[in-house]
C-alpha cells in the first residue's frame, strides 16, 4: 500500500489562516489500518509565529529605546509628532501583533475538539495517545 495521508479542517465561511488542521497518515498494520494524527495550525502559521518572535524582539528593543527616550529626554527627538504619539507607537505595534494572533486562535478555539470527534464518529475509531492510553472525550 502506498503512503496515504489527508488533511481535515472545519468548513467556515470566512478566511482564518490560524485555523486548526488535522493531518492524518494511514499506517497499515497486522490488525488493519491505524491512523497517525497531528493537530494544530498550518506550517505557514508556525513559520509566521517564529517571525513574530523576532518582530516582537525588535519592537521591544528599538521601540523600547524610542519610548524611553521620548519619555525621559523628549528634547533629543527631532519629530513633528507629539511626544505621547512617539512614546505609545511601539505599544500599539505590540498590541496589534498580539491581537492578530489572539483573534485568529480565538476564532479556532473549538476546532480541535470538533475535528477529533468528527474523525472518531466518521471512522468509528477509538482515539489513543502515544503509550497506549485512551483519549478521554
Amino acid at each position: 500500500m502506498d503512503d496515504v495521508s489527508a488533511t481535515l479542517f472545519r468548513a467556515i465561511s470566512y478566511r482564518n489562516s490560524f485555523q486548526t488542521r488535522l493531518s492524518l497518515d494511514f499506517l497499515p498494520g497486522a490488525r488493519g489500518c491505524s491512523l497517525k494524527c497531528s493537530i494544530g495550525p498550518p506550517i505557514s502559521v508556525v513559520v509566521f509565529l517564529m517571525f513574530l518572535v523576532f518582530w516582537f524582539s525588535g519592537v521591544v528593543l528599538i521601540g523600547g529605546t524610542i519610548t524611553l527616550t521620548a519619555m525621559l529626554a523628549p528634547e533629543r527627538i527631532e519629530s513633528d509628532l507629539p511626544t505621547p504619539v512617539i512614546a505609545l507607537f511601539p505599544l500599539v505595534m505590540l498590541g496589534f501583533g498580539v491581537g492578530l494572533v489572539s483573534l485568529g486562535r480565538w476564532l479556532a478555539r473549538d476546532e480541535e475538539r470538533f475535528l477529533i470527534e468528527f474523525l472518531c464518529e466518521t471512522l468509528e475509531a477509538k482515539p489513543e495517545l502515544p503509550g497506549g492510553s485512551q483519549l478521554v472525550r
